[in-house]
């Protein structure tokens, strides 16, 4: 994550995706992306968060990111989550406001799907 934020911070379209314990790692960089308004699109696997691997998934990792300051978008299905970052991409343009902010600029988007085995 913390090379995303210098590619966006000199003007690179940037895009990464993680799950689970990726995303726990980046948490601390995640409030950097948000504070700066830099405009990072991120793809998030929702999986378990516990070691050393877990195939279920569910929204632990959601509700660690939630104050962050990230625009998140939910996806049903993997078409979804491919739409929904495009939309993630298309937002940061001037003709729609989800993740445009007036008075500074832009602001970071993760797009959320389901990863794995859900009950």
């Amino acid at each position: 994550m913390s090379a995303c934020l210098g590619s966006s911070a000199v003007g690179a379209r940037t895009f990464t995706a993680t799950a689970s314990q990726g995303l726990e790692l980046m948490h601390e960089v995640l409030f950097v992306a948000a504070s700066l308004r830099l405009p990072i699109i991120l793809l998030v696997a929702n999986r378990a968060l516990s070691g050393p691997l877990n195939i279920w998934g569910d929204h632990s990792d959601v509700m660690s990111t939630r104050d962050t300051g990230w625009i998140q978008f939910f996806a049903e299905n993997g078409q979804q989550a491919f739409d929904l970052t495009l939309c993630a991409f298309r937002s940061r343009g001037s003709q729609c406001f989800i993740a445009r902010d007036v008075k500074r600029g832009w602001l970071p988007c993760i797009t959320r799907y389901r990863a794995y085995i859900f009950c």
